[in-house]
């Protein structure tokens, strides 16, 4: 994928936005702004609105992109858009030709902002299930409960070896007998992951996209380094 070009602008309408013009003044230079496409918007078909994130799947609308700029975006991809400056309403767009965009591993952004806050989302709603459950507090009093971080851990292991023995044995799942256990325990795995980030604020998906980023840029898990003799075999 070829170096994301790049328009410098400010905000459009966030002066008509209250709420926005608040929540852009708490970004830091650097932070991503999520945006969506408004086809439907009547005044106009190119719109591209702007939301500010706050990592527990909460977005505040801030503005739009500037007409213009959504204009001489149309048959681009646009990548991300961030705070670049100590001006509450400056930004920077990343974007490319639609043409030159290829899933590969050396893509320099793995998820778009969109899939992160959804898995942002995720997290959130698996760790307010837990509480609602009753698992982050004591049964019998009701007071919050400091879970041991080690026990946690070890439950999402388990998880994983219950999906092994589903794997070994071909197994359908008890509880869900429409579907493989191992996909039954794979979910388990995760609803625990998204639970312990959830309790520990930890911005999983975050670090999934930046982690993956560094993996494809890695020297050890590129296929012509797996290959040699002491390569990485798995």
């Amino acid at each position: 994928m070829p170096e994301p070009l790049k328009i410098d602008t400010k905000i459009a309408g966030v002066f008509n936005i209250p709420e926005g013009k608040t929540a852009m003044k708490l970004l830091e230079i650097g932070q991503r702004i999520d945006f969506e496409a408004e086809p439907q918007n009547a005044f106009d078909k190119n719109a591209i609105a702007l939301f500010a994130n706050d990592n527990s799947g909460l977005k505040t609308k801030i503005g739009y992109l500037p007409k213009t700029v959504a204009a001489d975006l149309v048959g681009k991809t646009l990548l991300r858009v961030e705070k670049s400056g100590p001006s509450f309403d400056s930004i920077i767009a990343f974007y490319v030709p639609a043409e030159e965009v290829k899933a590969t591993a050396s893509d320099v952004f793995v998820l778009t902002d969109q899939e992160i806050n959804h898995f942002r989302l995720i997290q959130s709603k698996c760790h307010a299930i837990a509480v609602a459950g009753g698992w982050w507090n004591d049964i019998k009093t009701g007071e919050p409960l400091k879970r041991n971080k080690g026990e946690l851990l070890m439950l999402m292991v388990s998880e994983l070896a219950e999906a092994m023995e589903g794997e070994r044995k071909n197994l359908m799942d008890d509880k869900l007998p429409h579907r493989r256990m191992a996909e039954v325990e794979l979910a388990d795995a995760i609803i625990r992951i998204m639970d312990y980030a959830g309790a520990h604020g930890y911005d999983v998906a975050g670090a999934m996209d930046e982690k993956l980023g560094y993996n494809t840029q890695r020297p050890d898990h590129k296929p012509e380094n797996r290959a040699k003799e002491d390569g990485k075999k798995f």
